[in-house]
């Protein structure tokens, strides 16, 4: 699984429960993910790119995967802004939606994140903040 590839979105363990749903979120650089992980998934590997997953469940049914539409937004400190384009990944018994993002280094990163599920009365938002580096 990508999550388990990627090594270190285990670790977080970042998710919030809300309307019945649990939405985990993490971001990390890609040059963290192995060649073959980026390959297969058509990322980016740089030091100046991240990857966003963000997996919703259903906490009310043993936290099957659902389907959901996922858009979201970034800005640093300066409020410059930069849209997230997700994109679905199912494999096995999971469902991802991730996006790449460039970054400076040392740039910190305000994420809002919107996780809308069919049924549900209104979009979950998840906001986070993360600061990258990079090798220069």
């Amino acid at each position: 699984m990508l999550l388990l590839l990627a090594g270190g979105f285990a670790q977080a363990e970042q998710f919030i429960d809300q309307q019945g749903l649990r939405v985990h979120y993490n971001a990390m650089p890609s040059v963290g993910l192995s060649a073959e992980v980026a390959r297969h998934y058509g990322i980016r590997r740089s030091s100046a790119r991240s990857i966003v997953v963000i997996t919703p469940q259903d906490a009310d049914n043993d936290f099957a995967p659902l389907t959901a539409s996922v858009t979201g937004r970034a800005r640093n400190l300066v409020g410059q802004g930069k849209t997230l384009e997700f994109r679905q990944v199912r494999e096995a018994q999971a469902i991802y939606y991730i996006a790449e993002i460039s970054y400076a280094h040392m740039e910190t990163l305000r994420f809002e994140i919107d996780v809308e599920v069919e049924g549900r009365a209104a979009p979950v938002t998840v906001r986070f903040q993360q600061q990258f580096y990079r090798d220069e």
